[in-house]
């Protein structure tokens, strides 16, 4: 037994005026905002794709006037592999109260 589909347009609620131009009875019509639309998503998912893929540049390689050990931390956070990322907040925590100058009070 064969199934049939209704048109894309039956099945959303509203009114034909109401519809994007993907939706509209007769087809599919092209226009601005819909152009708009489509351009977004897809730098949308570029970016997406780019955090979860690319590797970032090491901080001290854009900025190596700053300490060694703050850039390692920076890194850190910023690792694709969980593994090495910090456990967790506290441990970040600690790590940055290691970098502060510790004050003696006398």
């Amino acid at each position: 037994m064969e199934q049939v589909l209704a048109p894309v347009h039956r099945l959303v609620s509203g009114t034909d005026a109401r519809l994007k131009p993907v939706f509209e009875p007769g087809g599919f019509r092209l226009d601005y905002p819909s152009l708009l639309l489509g351009l977004a998503l897809g730098i949308v998912m570029a970016t997406l794709a780019r955090i979860l893929t690319d590797v970032h540049q090491p901080l001290h390689h854009m900025r190596p006037e700053i300490d060694p050990k703050l850039c390692a931390l920076v890194d850190s956070l910023l690792a694709k592999d969980k593994a090495k990322r910090p456990n967790d907040a506290a441990t970040v925590r600690e790590q940055l109260l290691q970098l502060v100058p510790r004050q003696d009070s006398e």
